[in-house]
């Protein structure tokens, strides 16, 4: 992707024919087999869609999709690594390995607490010092060359001018997205996979080259405006002007934070050279493409250590469109359970899979519905009205 800029990655419409490339080059990726087609326009005035390439009977699994970036949200309560989100056991493991870490002034634990299951893998830690850790050196090795050396938080304690200090930025860059939107974290992650692309790699910068180009393709052609201006108007509030106003501000406020962290570790070259010109444009359309086209992640995992609980942004289900009678659901599936990955090893915790609800003809747009269950019990206005955030009225067969 060289000659990239991050302007480049806020573009809102992408070319019919880079569709269609970006279209071959998932199927080619996640194995389709020619089983669907991203089109640009699905008909009915809709944007890009998938179509079914095939016949498929009810219950058998279309696709799996993994994410480009998720986000564990129930830390208090499971210990997931942070790439993959794989289980490594309870929150209070988590707390005890990081003081047995601490104590011992090592890069590693020692060992795990008897809570554990016996197939967790064992932590490792990041290779920065923060408090963040990975299932696997694997998992490390890939979030530290795609995103994670430009906003890890750790540098220690901080002297002299805090400013100066890349440390000190994002620790309070966090601080304010834990505040106010959890989102910002998810946007900075891959705001920062995005710029890594576009500067000079360091030489601890290692990533799946393949994997990370594909992640990079699927976030420039995905649908994404500015979150201030996608977010639909709440009906309590009367001044839409003052209201997106604020939105727009309080993302500002996160930007200008990351921001800090960036300029003190990226070369000064990187800024005068005009690749992160647009740098805010992009980020406020991450926000917003990320609270459009993220799923909510609810994986069973250990029972004993409750659920995974998250959000991500997954390549194929977010070129779906909704219907109220969608002909896909899509589930997690713990990576041992038959119906799901079927014992693939290679299966991730928050690897998700589309089922056929029905059987689905050749040709056949493949639809999900952005609602849970129970909403889409709910009269047609009242679907209608929760579907506002996503800037369109349903007119599938249940609606119209």
């Amino acid at each position: 992707m060289a000659g990239t800029t991050v302007r480049e990655y806020g573009a809102f419409a992408p070319q019919e024919e880079e569709v269609v490339a970006h279209a071959m080059s998932l199927d080619s990726a996640l194995g389709l087999e020619g089983g669907l087609r991203l089109v640009p326009a699905a008909g009915e005035g809709k944007g890009r869609g998938l179509l079914a390439s095939k016949a498929f009977e009810q219950g058998f699994v279309i696709f799996k999709d993994d994410p480009i970036a998720a986000l564990h949200q129930n830390k208090d309560e499971c210990w997931a690594c942070e790439r993959c989100l794989k289980v490594m056991g309870s929150a209070s493991d988590r707390e005890s390995w990081l003081a047995r870490r601490s104590d011992s002034g090592e890069a590693g634990g020692s060992g795990s607490s008897s809570s554990k299951p016996d197939r967790a893998p064992r932590p490792v830690p990041c290779r920065g010092g923060c408090a963040e850790l990975y299932c696997s050196e694997a998992c490390e090795s890939h979030a530290w060359g795609a995103y994670h050396r430009l906003i890890c938080p750790a540098g220690g304690e901080i002297v002299g001018d805090p400013m100066q200090s890349a440390a000190y930025w994002m620790r309070e860059f966090n601080e304010h997205a834990d505040e106010t939107n959890d989102i910002f974290r998810l946007a900075a992650r891959v705001y920062a996979m995005v710029v890594a692309s576009v500067v000079p790699k360091g030489g601890d910068a290692e990533a799946d080259g393949s994997l990370l180009s594909l992640h990079l393709r699927s976030v420039r052609h995905a649908w994404k405006l500015p979150w201030w201006e996608q977010v639909a108007l709440p009906h309590d509030v009367d001044d839409e002007t003052e209201f997106r106003a604020q939105l727009k501000d309080l993302a500002k406020d996160s930007f200008d934070l990351l921001s800090g962290a960036l300029r003190l570790r990226l070369p000064p070259s990187v800024e005068e050279s005009g690749l992160l010109d647009g740098g805010f444009d992009l980020y406020g359309r991450l926000v917003g493409m990320f609270e459009l086209n993220n799923l909510e992640i609810f994986h069973s995992a250990e029972a004993e250590l409750g659920p995974v609980e998250g959000t991500a942004f997954y390549p194929l289900h977010s070129c779906m469109n909704h219907s109220c009678d969608p002909n896909v659901v899509m589930m997690f599936c713990d990576d041992d359970d038959e119906e799901g990955a079927n014992g693939d090893p290679e299966a991730e915790s928050y690897r998700c899979y589309a089922y056929a609800t029905r059987d689905i003809g050749e040709g056949e747009e493949v639809t999900c519905s952005y609602l849970d269950q129970d909403q889409l019990q709910l009269s047609t206005e009242e679907r209608q009205d929760l579907l506002r955030d996503y800037g369109f009225r349903c007119r599938c067969k249940r609606c119209e």
